[in-house]
């Protein structure tokens, strides 16, 4: 009996160990996995996000930023400033030499040199498109320095950018008014069409589909300004509305399904058959500044007097429906905007509001030319140096 309970014993203990090596075997063999699906995943991120420069730039970017601490207020190029814009965190200058991307700490991400007579810089995504309005070159390029260049037979009048990469394309052309072109992110063309009107704004939906092109024609000395809009994965024409008595100066998607026209007069929102969803007007104020508002609509600055001293900001919402008004006393000298802010630059003040335009904020610039905001800061040029504050 004693002898039966010791070979139990054994035996139970056997199976024990044995259960116990399956549990190593189970989690080591899982540990594996889970590393191979890491290194997968990172390489496809790094790929993704590296693309053709290698890994030596992305990751002596990342690096900088980690170990760097803020460095704002810093110098801007002695060049006269053109634009600004926003390249997800980072902070876009244009002058009239090169092309800029400074860091939220102000690290110098990427330096661009062009010989440009009329640059115009626009970003959606990770990309900014750079071209020559009214000369035949363009780039695009990425913070990882990946660029595409450009040129054309025809003379550019405007391009946009989609989030997804595909870019489109405005030249003249030895038949028609105007010639359309949409290029897909590697700079292969996608679509082309032919207008016999002449084109004052296009825009690309965010999944690159859709193009919205305003023409405007003259009849006894009438303008009509008409937006169209175009599937050029269909190539269809999904609908188009006249606009009497008007320009459109700037189209902007807000989603794939409804965009903003912003005329000389008032915004109109349409849907994705260009069917109206809504309009404001400026009821015989003068237009000053406009900025979109991202997903959300657009920012208006309305001249209130007839010597102009006093400015009334208006937000949109996606309909085209004021959200908010305000006047501020003085003359603005520049707008931009957020995700959940307007900001207003007039003098050495920076007046920042919620999209209600309730309960707004002062903040404080030095000799303040221009303003731009990037991720959650506000940046100031001065036109010597740039300063960050908070939004």
């Amino acid at each position: 009996m004693a002898e039966h309970m010791g070979e139990q014993e054994k035996v139970t203990e056997l199976g024990r160990y044995r259960r116990k090596q399956q549990k190593k075997f189970l989690f080591r063999h899982l540990g594996a996995f889970l590393l191979a699906v890491f290194v997968v995943l990172a390489g496809a991120f790094v790929w993704l996000n590296v693309g053709e420069s290698g890994l030596k730039t992305y990751v002596g970017n990342v690096l900088k930023n980690i170990v760097s601490t803020n460095q704002y207020p810093i110098s801007q190029p002695a060049g006269r400033v053109a634009a600004t814009a926003s390249l997800g965190n980072n902070l876009v200058l244009l002058d009239d030499g090169g092309l800029y991307v400074y860091s939220s700490k102000g690290n110098q991400m990427l330096t661009r040199e062009h010989q440009y007579s009329n640059p115009v810089v626009c970003t959606a995504g990770k990309r900014y498109l750079l071209y020559d309005r009214g000369g035949r070159k363009l780039q695009v390029g990425d913070l990882l320095n990946n660029v595409r260049e450009a040129s054309f037979d025809q003379n550019i009048l405007t391009v946009a950018l989609s989030e997804n990469g595909n870019y489109v394309v405005v030249t003249g052309d030895e038949s028609y008014a105007n010639r359309v072109t949409v290029y897909n992110a590697k700079g292969e063309e996608l679509w082309r069409w032919f207008s016999p009107q002449n084109l004052t704004a296009v825009a690309i939906s965010p999944n690159g589909r859709v193009i919205a092109a305003s023409s405007v024609t003259a009849e006894n000395g009438v303008l009509t300004a008409t937006v169209q809009l175009l599937r050029i994965d269909e190539d269809t024409i999904q609908g188009q509305m006249a606009l009497p008595n008007d320009v459109v100066a700037h189209l902007s998607f807000l989603d794939n399904n409804s965009l903003h026209a912003v005329t000389a007069t008032q915004v109109v929102a349409l849907d994705n058959t260009a069917n109206q969803l809504g309009v404001y007007s400026y009821g015989g104020r003068t237009l000053m500044y406009f900025c979109d508002i991202p997903e959300y609509g657009t920012a208006l600055a309305l001249a209130g007097d007839s010597q102009g001293h006093t400015t009334r900001l208006v937000t949109l919402n996606e309909t085209a429906a004021s959200q908010g008004e305000v006047d501020i006393a003085d003359t603005l000298t520049d707008l931009t905007s957020s995700s959940n802010r307007v900001l207003a630059l007039h003098g050495s003040q920076v007046e920042s509001y919620p999209l209600n335009l309730t309960q707004g904020t002062t903040l404080t610039v030095e000799d303040g030319m221009m303003i731009q905001v990037a991720g959650r800061y506000l940046y100031a040029l001065s036109g010597s140096e740039i300063q960050r504050l908070k939004t």
